[in-house]
């Protein structure tokens, strides 16, 4: 929690600078509404809660394969058709690799 809102306060400081240098209401408010939406991220991340069995692994290569997959197809309408397919082949391989990852757990039960 003190990780979240150290950067709520380093945005807050950055939309106090964009407000005094560029009076422009769309880009302030678009900034202040992030610092906003960061402290209740940070709220919700303080709130005690209990802990529970883990069903996906915390460190996993299947995980940061999908991450970049999906953040690959995000990018993908900008650099072409060919990088929207990789990225599709990358998200559909780490989809299969967290399913495989499910099984062999639901086995070891």
């Amino acid at each position: 929690m003190k990780v979240i809102l150290a950067w709520a306060a380093l945005n807050a400081a950055l939309a106090l600078l964009l407000t005094l240098w560029w009076q422009k209401p769309l880009p302030n408010g678009l900034f202040w509404a992030a610092v906003v939406v960061i402290v209740a991220l940070a709220l919700v991340a303080w709130r005690p809660h209990e802990p529970r069995a883990r069903v996906v692994p915390e460190l996993s290569v299947s995980t940061i394969v999908l991450a970049f997959g999906i953040a690959g197809l995000i990018a993908g309408s900008t650099f072409g058709d060919w990088n929207f397919f990789l990225s599709g082949l990358v998200t559909l391989v780490g989809l299969a690799g967290l399913a495989r990852e499910l099984a062999v757990q639901r086995r070891r039960r």
